[in-house]
């Protein structure tokens, strides 16, 4: 529901949208007005006066009003638009590559207490972040529509697995440093996909013969950290 209301803030009129989303208010008289947006359940209010063109921009603040404008006699103002989405959801696995393939097998299990964050694919901007569960899942919700890419904050005792080596459901979808491939989320979109592999990594000292000086082997030894994979 749209609700227009007068300089004192006391309804004029009220209204719903059709089903192209448009909505109108006739026989105005001329006078100071604000509109007041009713937001559906399960849905948000888009971000206001973004860009330059203000013919395809959100016109409401996050509380759901317009800034008070005065309409002129015989005035037409067909441009209080009001953006709205469905908030879309990201998520799936951190786990432990026993054998550092790239590939889920059967048995590894997920990395608990993983942080990561959610960024802006453009600017690295942090837009939200989380910390897997015991099992190794996470989600991200309520993510709005955007350009987005996950950063796994890998921890120093553990080593990125390789990248897309199998089957998406499989495989592990972040880079050497961390980083997922773009993510495109559009309204109400559910994206359970994005995994992460990881394997721990060590070195074995061995004394060397005839003293008790100690060398780093030049092998290390792997233990499980997978990508999504249920």
């Amino acid at each position: 529901m749209i609700v227009l209301r007068d300089a004192n803030g006391a309804e004029v009129a009220a209204t719903v949208i059709d089903d192209n989303g448009d909505y109108r208010f006739d026989r105005i008289v001329p006078g100071v007005y604000q509109l007041r947006v009713t937001v559906p359940d399960g849905h948000s209010i888009s971000p206001a006066n973004r860009g330059v063109d203000d013919a395809v921009d959100s016109d409401i603040s996050a509380a759901g009003f317009t800034v008070p404008t005065t309409l002129d006699a015989g005035e037409n103002d067909t441009g209080r638009d009001a953006g709205l989405y469905r908030p879309a959801v990201i998520g799936d696995r951190v786990c432990l590559d026993g054998n550092a393939d790239g590939s889920q097998d059967e048995g590894e299990s997920g990395v608990g207490g993983i942080e990561l964050l959610l960024v802006d694919a453009d600017s690295g901007i942090r837009v939200a972040s989380t910390t897997t569960d015991d099992d190794g899942r996470y989600e991200f919700a309520a993510v709005a529509p955007g350009r987005l890419r996950i950063n796994v904050v890998v921890p120093d005792s553990l080593v990125v697995a390789p990248s897309d080596q199998t089957d998406d459901d499989n495989d592990s979808d972040i880079d050497a440093d961390g980083l997922s491939h773009e993510i495109v989320v559009v309204s109400g979109s559910v994206d359970l996909s994005a995994d992460a592999g990881l394997y721990e990594s060590g070195a074995i000292a061995a004394a060397t013969p005839g003293s008790m000086q100690t060398r780093a082997a030049s092998r290390t030894r792997t233990k499980p950290v997978c990508p999504t994979w249920w």
